[in-house]
């Protein structure tokens, strides 16, 4: 997959698990209303990739609620968070849960 593709799908996944995201000069109630692909390239265009990524609301609505070892549970996502910092390709980082 691309770049690209990874993080459509990311973002497609954190919203289909309650992400509760906020992009700039689009009201909420349009982003519940609109198409998701629009909603997907909508967050796209008003956020970066890092910000997007990095975001801990995104990493809680996109990363699993346990750890492989289940020694984090209800805060995995900051686990998981703090590996994909490490990585040298966040993105692909991600693909790994999608």
């Amino acid at each position: 997959m691309t770049d690209n593709e990874i993080l459509s799908k990311a973002i497609e996944k954190a919203l289909n698990n309650k992400w509760d995201v906020m992009v700039p000069l689009i009201p909420t109630y349009a982003l519940e209303l609109a198409n998701p692909d629009k909603v997907v390239q909508a967050i796209k265009s008003k956020r970066s990739v890092n910000d997007i990524i990095f975001d801990h609301s995104f990493a809680k609505a996109f990363f699993p609620k346990e750890d492989e070892h289940s020694f984090h549970k209800d805060d995995a996502w900051k686990y998981y968070l703090q590996q994909m910092v490490l990585e040298e390709h966040p993105l692909q980082y991600l693909e790994k849960f999608l």
